[in-house]
C-alpha cells in the first residue's frame, strides 16, 4: 500500500522503526493506506508466550520470565500495530468459492496450565489469509539424523552433527525453542566456538596432516592392489618382449614417431613425434 502512495519503505526499515514510528513520519494512518490491524491469536496468554525465556528452572525465574514476556508483546502491539487475541484455538473455517472467509475460533480456559476449551463459546474472524507461526522445524536433509523435529547431535549440548566430525549446527534446529533471542544467542556463542577450535591455523594444519595421511594411505592400499593383481598374471618370456618392441617400432617409423627405451630394472618406452 505504500508503493501505491510513491512511497519506498522496504520491510528491514519497517521491522527496525516500526509501523507506528513509520507512519507518523509519513504523517500517515493504517486509514490512509487502506490496511487493517493483523490478528495474533494464541491458546494462552501473552505471559504464556515463548519471548523470554527463563534463566533457569526455579520459580522465581519462571515468574520473571512471564512478566518480560508480558510487557514485551504489549510493546510490540504498539510498535507494529496488531491486535492479540489470547485464550483462543482455530477449530474450523469458512470459505466461497473455495476461496478463504474466515477462521472459526473457540474460546478456551487455563486450570493448572491446561487447555479446557469452553463449551458454546465460539466466534469468527473474517480475514482471507492465514498466516501460520507454529515454530520453527528444520528442514529434513538426507544423511542427517534426527530426533522428533530436531537435530541429532553427537553429545548433549554439543555442536557436532551425530556421526560426523565436521558438520556442525546452531540456533533452534538444535535447540528446538520457539524464542527467537535464545536461538540468535545460541547462534553466536556455538559459532566463536567453531571458529576457535576449528578455523584456528593450529587446527586447520592437524586437519590438513589428517587428510594428507588419510590420501597417503588411500594411495597405498590401491597400489597394493595395483601389484598384487599384475604379480598374478604370468610374465612373459623376453623374445616375446622384444618381438612386440619391434613391431611397435616398425609401425611408429611408418607414422614418423621414434622410441627411447630406457631400462632402469624395468623397461619404459617414451614415443616422441618427429617434427
Amino acid at each position: 500500500m505504500f508503493f501505491e502512495k510513491g512511497i519506498d519503505i522496504d520491510l528491514f526499515t519497517l521491522e527496525k522503526e516500526g509501523v507506528q514510528k513509520t507512519l507518523d513520519k509519513l504523517n500517515l494512518s493504517l486509514e490512509d493506506i487502506k490496511v487493517k490491524k493483523t490478528r495474533l491469536t494464541y491458546r494462552r496468554t501473552a505471559r504464556d508466550m515463548p519471548l523470554k525465556s527463563p534463566k533457569d528452572t526455579t520459580n522465581e525465574s519462571i515468574e520473571a520470565a512471564k512478566v518480560v514476556s508480558e510487557k514485551l508483546l504489549n510493546k510490540y502491539l504498539e510498535k507494529y500495530l496488531f491486535e492479540f487475541v489470547p485464550l483462543t484455538i482455530p477449530i474450523n473455517f469458512t470459505e466461497k468459492e473455495k476461496k478463504l472467509t474466515g477462521i472459526i475460533f473457540q474460546k478456551v480456559s487455563l486450570n493448572k496450565g491446561k487447555i479446557e476449551p469452553i463449551e458454546h463459546s465460539f466466534f469468527e474472524i473474517k480475514t482471507s489469509m492465514v498466516v501460520s507461526s507454529i515454530g520453527s522445524i528444520p528442514e529434513r536433509i538426507d544423511g542427517l539424523h534426527y530426533e522428533y523435529s530436531s537435530l541429532k547431535m553427537r553429545d548433549e549440548a554439543d555442536y557436532h552433527m551425530f556421526g560426523y566430525d565436521h558438520v556442525f549446527a546452531v540456533g533452534n534446529a538444535v535447540t528446538g525453542r520457539g524464542n527467537m533471542l535464545d536461538s540468535k544467542n545460541h547462534g553466536k556463542q556455538i559459532t566463536r566456538l567453531i571458529i576457535d577450535k576449528h578455523l584456528t591455523e593450529d587446527a586447520f594444519e592437524k586437519w590438513l596432516i589428517n587428510h594428507n595421511n588419510q590420501i597417503i594411505n588411500d594411495t597405498q592400499k590401491q597400489l597394493t592392489n595395483i601389484v598384487k593383481e599384475i604379480s598374478a598374471y604370468k610374465i612373459q618370456p623376453e623374445s616375446i618382449i622384444q618381438t612386440i618392441i619391434d613391431k611397435t617400432d616398425t609401425l611408429h617409423k611408418k607414422i614418423n614417431f621414434i622410441n627411447l627405451l630406457f631400462f632402469n630394472n624395468n623397461l619404459h618406452i617414451i614415443t616422441i613425434k618427429k617434427v
